[in-house]
């Protein structure tokens, strides 16, 4: 329980700063920001969301328990993440659309009232994601390994 808390509180964390920064840049840097906040520089923060939770997720991990994760563990825990992740971006998508009038009822009108079939896509992306995650974690936590044996004494 402590570990999917933990990057659930990372992925609101570093969404808060995202919101902060994209509003700063709103206010201060109109013309950066139409240019930032839309398109590649949009992807990038997203893929920048999507990267650094499960690598600190993998950092705490080995720091508190001072071993690699097993192999149900790591998958397990890399599915509850990515199902986290998966939920908590609908709902800032789901957030955002309600921000603006019509644009929920436009949605259903675009996929037709079939929630179940515009459900697959999101099934699929938390599956591959939670790959990505394990991937993620087993290379974090083997460098946090090789990080240690080469900080500790040679006798």
């Amino acid at each position: 329980m402590y570990y999917p808390l933990r990057f659930l509180l990372t992925v609101i964390g570093s969404l808060a700063i995202l919101w902060g920064i994209s509003q700063l840049m709103i206010q201060f840097a109109p013309s950066m920001a139409q240019t930032l906040l839309t398109g590649p520089g949009a992807v990038g923060m997203f893929v920048a969301l999507m990267i650094f939770p499960p690598i600190a997720l993998a950092q705490s991990f080995y720091r508190r328990e001072a071993r690699p994760m097993r192999g149900p563990e790591g998958l397990l825990l890399a599915l509850v993440c990515a199902i986290l992740f998966t939920v908590t971006v609908l709902g800032v998508v789901y957030y955002s659309l309600s921000l603006y009038p019509g644009s929920l009822e436009q949605v259903q009108r675009d996929i037709g009232g079939e929630w179940a079939v515009a459900a697959i896509p999101m099934v699929f992306f938390a599956l591959v994601l939670a790959g990505v995650y394990r991937l993620f974690f087993w290379a974090t936590i083997r460098g946090q390994m090789k990080r240690a044996a080469r900080a500790a004494p040679r006798e």
